[in-house]
C-alpha cells in the first residue's frame, strides 16, 4: 500500500505573519480525510476517519517493514544533493526512540526502509541552509508528525530548505586591533521550563586571525550577538602569572545583555556587525581537596564546569590532585564556574564534591570538602504484563531544572549503580543534589505510575539529597496501562485543520508538585490528527492554537489564559480517548 500525505512538494517560503514572528507558508494541495463528527469517544475506540491499522503503535522496535521516501530541494525548486535527512520516532511512552538517517542523491531523493510502525519527525539539513522539519511553517516550531503503519510506503515527504541567514563581522580590542580566537554566539530569547524568558545560544563561530567571524545557517528572527574569550584555559600547577582574556560583550559593545542591540534577519539575509571587546585578567585558583573526615585526598580527578549563556554548560578535565590533596587551576576565564571532584576511576567507591565560584581576575584559594553522597535503596513494582525490554533499566536521580549547575551524577559504584536485582530491588550510591527519582531508560510501553518514600508520594516532588545520607524505603511502581489520547481540530469553517498546536495543561496540582510531566504540546500528523500517549492520569485543560511561541506554555500567566479558553478533559489509566476541538485564535 502506498499513501501520499497531504503536504506535497510546493516551495516553502518565509513571510512575516506578525511583526516579530515569521511564518513558512504551507504547500498547496493539502488532502486528507473529512473531519469526523462527535466529541469524546468510548475507551478503545478507533481513530475516527482512518482505518485502525493507521494508528501508530509502540516505537520500541528497532526495525520494521515500512518505507518512507521524499525529496529535498532548495527554495527555487532545484534538488539538493548530499542533504542529511533524519527520522526520529516521537516519544509516546518508555523505550528507545528509533532513529534513522539518509543522504539525498543528485536528484535530491532519499529513502529509508525497514522502518518500525511509529510516528516520526523528519528533518533535513545541509550546510548554508536552514535545518527544517517536514511540515514546518514557522521558525523554531516543530513540523508535522508522519504516522507510519506496518508495511506502509509513505511517499512525497518533501522538504524545502531556505537559505540560512548569516551574521558576519569583525571583533577588535580597545586599541582597534583584531582579536582572534574569540567565540561569537548568535543568541535569542526563549522561554525556559521555569516560565522565564532567557538568552540561549543557537549557533556560534570563532574569530580568525583578522578578527573576522561568520555565523551561518540561521533561522530568520531576532538575535543578540555575544563575543567572549575562550571559555576555559586551564592547567594543573602551571607556573606564571594569570593571562588575559576577553569578557563577554554584547553588540554593539556592552557588558549588559539588556542593553544589547537586536539583529533582525530575514530568509537568507546577511548582516554585518563590528564591535569591541575588553581584555580582563584571568583567575588563578589554588586549593586543597579533603575528605569528609578532613584528610587531604590525593589523585582525585578534577574538572572545571563553565557556564555558557543562560542555561548552557561546558566541562573540561583539569587533571588530578597532588599527593597532599592540593591543586592549581590557571587561566580560568571570567564568569561562573564549578569545580567537580570525583574518584579517578568510575566504578570505584569514593567521595566526590562540587564547589561553585565566580572568577573575576583576583586569585582565589579554596577548600573543597568531599562527601559520599546519599545511598538510595528500594524496590520496583511492575503493574502489567508487557515485556520489560532488552535494555536493563536503572534507577537514577534526574535533575530538577536546567537553571542550575549540572549534577555530579550518581550510580558510579559497582553493585550500587541503580540496576535492578532479580527480586527487583535496587541500590544507588553517590546520589547528590536535588531532583526526581526516575527509571531510565523506561522499557517500551511502560511509564512511572508512582514513587513513594515512607508512604509519601514524591513522584513529581524533587528530593533534596544535599543533607541526607540514605533513603531506604523507596517504592517505584511502573505500569503498562497508559493513557492514550487521539484528537482532531476543526477550523472556523468546520473543516479539518492541519496546522495547529494542541496544548495540554494539568487542571490543578498540589503545592510543591512539579508540572513538567503534565504539560505537553503536540503537532498533528500528516492527516491532521494529534496523538498523546503516556500522560499521567488526571484532569487537564486542552486547547488547539494556530501557533505558540517556543516554551510559552510554561509561563504561568499564559497558562491561566489557556485554562479559561480551553476544554476540560479527564484522562484515566489504561483508557483511550478521542477528542474533537475547535481551533482557538487570538491568544
Amino acid at each position: 500500500m502506498t499513501r501520499s500525505p497531504g503536504f506535497l512538494s510546493a516551495v516553502l517560503l518565509f513571510v512575516f505573519a506578525s511583526p516579530t514572528f515569521p511564518q513558512i507558508l504551507p504547500p498547496a494541495g493539502q488532502g486528507g480525510p473529512a473531519a469526523p463528527s462527535g466529541t469524546a469517544q468510548p475507551a478503545g475506540a478507533p481513530r475516527p476517519g482512518l482505518p485502525v491499522r493507521d494508528r501508530a503503535t509502540s516505537a520500541a522496535a528497532t526495525s520494521g517493514t515500512a518505507v518512507m521516501r521524499g525529496r529535498v530541494v532548495a527554495a527555487d525548486g532545484s534538488p539538493l544533493r548530499r542533504a542529511q535527512v533524519n527520522l526520529t520516532a516521537v516519544a509516546e511512552a518508555g523505550g528507545p526512540l528509533p532513529r534513522r538517517g539518509s543522504t539525498t542523491d543528485e536528484q535530491g531523493r532519499w529513502e529509508v526502509t525497514d522502518l518500525p510502525a511509529a510516528r516520526y519527525t523528519v528533518s533535513a539539513s545541509k550546510g548554508g541552509y536552514v535545518t527544517v522539519q517536514y511540515g514546518q511553517r514557522r521558525p523554531f516550531e516543530p513540523g508535522t508528525q508522519v504516522n507510519v503503519a506496518d508495511a506502509e510506503k509513505v511517499e512525497k515527504i518533501d522538504i524545502t530548505l531556505p537559505k540560512g541567514a548569516v551574521i558576519a563581522g569583525r571583533i577588535t580590542d580597545e586599541f582597534g586591533e583584531p582579536v582572534s580566537g574569540v567565540t561569537v554566539q548568535a543568541m535569542r530569547y526563549t522561554y525556559t521550563n521555569d516560565g522565564q524568558r532567557r538568552l540561549t545560544a543557537t549557533s556560534g563561530a570563532p574569530t580568525d586571525d583578522l578578527g573576522q567571524f561568520r555565523v551561518f545557517g540561521l533561522m530568520p528572527g531576532d538575535y543578540v550577538v555575544q563575543a567572549a574569550g575562550n571559555a576555559v584555559l586551564i592547567g594543573i600547577g602551571a607556573p606564571g602569572p594569570p593571562a588575559e582574556s576577553f569578557a563577554a560583550t554584547f553588540y554593539p559593545g556592552t557588558a549588559n545583555s539588556e542593553e544589547a542591540q537586536t539583529v533582525s534577519l530575514g530568509i537568507g539575509q546577511e548582516m554585518n556587525v563590528q564591535f569591541q571587546v575588553t581584555a580582563q585578567r584571568m583567575t588563578r585558583v589554588t586549593g586543597v581537596v579533603v575528605g569528609s573526615d578532613g584528610t587531604p585526598l590525593a589523585g582525585m580527578s578534577i574538572s572545571l564546569v563553565t557556564q555558557i549563556g543562560a542555561n548552557g554548560w561546558s566541562s573540561s578535565g583539569a587533571g588530578s590532585t597532588a599527593g597532599d590533596g592540593t591543586f592549581t587551576l590557571t587561566n580560568v576565564s571570567p564568569g561562573e564556574h564549578q569545580i567537580t571532584v570525583r574518584p579517578a576511576r568510575l566504578g570505584v567507591e569514593g567521595e566526590f564534591a562540587s564547589y561553585t565560584f565566580t572568577a573575576a581576575g583576583e586569585p582565589l584559594n579554596v577548600r573543597v570538602a568531599t562527601t559520599r553522597g546519599a545511598t538510595l535503596s528500594g524496590r520496583v513494582v511492575w503493574e502489567g504484563s508487557a515485556s520489560h525490554g532488552v535494555t536493563p533499566p536503572r534507577v537514577n536521580v534526574q535533575q530538577q531544572t536546567t537553571q542550575s549547575m549540572p549534577f555530579l551524577g550518581s550510580g558510579t559504584v559497582t553493585g550500587a549503580d541503580g540496576t535492578f536485582d532479580d527480586d527487583n530491588t535496587f541500590k544507588l550510591a553517590g546520589a547528590s543534589g536535588k531532583g526526581f527519582v526516575r527509571v531510565l531508560p523506561l522499557p517500551p510501553g511502560w511509564t512511572i505510575k508512582s514513587v513513594t518514600v515512607d508512604g509519601e508520594d514524591v513522584t513529581d516532588v524533587p528530593i533534596d539529597l544535599t543533607t541526607r545520607t540514605a533513603i531506604d524505603d523507596i517504592r517505584i511502581v511502573l505500569t503498562d496501562k497508559l493513557t492514550d489520547l487521539t484528537g482532531h481540530v476543526n477550523d472556523s469553517r468546520g473543516a479539518l485543520a492541519k496546522d495547529y498546536v494542541a496544548v495540554l495543561l494539568p487542571a490543578g496540582l498540589k503545592a510543591g508538585v512539579s508540572p513538567q510531566r503534565f504539560i505537553r504540546t503536540v503537532r498533528p500528523d500528516q492527516d491532521g490528527y494529534f496523538h498523546v500517549k503516556g500522560l499521567p492520569p488526571g484532569n487537564y485543560t486542552v486547547i488547539a492554537l494556530d501557533w505558540i511561541e517556543q516554551g510559552r506554555q510554561f509561563v504561568p500567566s499564559f497558562q491561566e489564559e489557556l485554562r479559561k479558553a480551553g476544554k476540560p478533559l479527564t484522562l484515566r489509566e489504561g483508557q483511550s480517548t478521542t477528542l474533537e476541538l475547535a481551533l482557538t485564535t487570538g491568544l
